[in-house]
């Protein structure tokens, strides 16, 4: 079981910052079709989204993901449409 109080946040674009000692639940992103949005989690590798296509491609990262925030604390979304990010963080955040 994870502790804490369920949250989220969304948007078009942009950075989310997790409260310390969050942990990240589920992340979807839309990306527009002929965009190449990514998606960076936690400071690592920009993830693409497929560009150039004739549909909106959405990526997601479902409850499975349960991933602790260390370190960097940022979800950053680059030429996305919309994006939703669910988390736990710490009671009294």
């Amino acid at each position: 079981m994870i502790d804490g109080t369920w949250a989220y946040q969304a948007g078009s674009s942009g950075t989310v910052t997790l409260p310390v000692g969050s942990t990240l639940l589920s992340i979807t992103a839309k990306v527009a079709a002929s965009a190449s949005g990514t998606i960076a989690i936690f400071g690592g590798t920009a993830i693409p989204g497929s560009g150039a296509v004739q549909t909106d491609t959405t990526l997601r990262f479902d409850h499975g993901l349960a991933q602790a925030v260390t370190g960097a604390n940022t979800v950053v979304f680059a030429s996305t449409v919309s994006y939703y990010v669910e988390y736990s963080k710490p009671y009294g955040t």
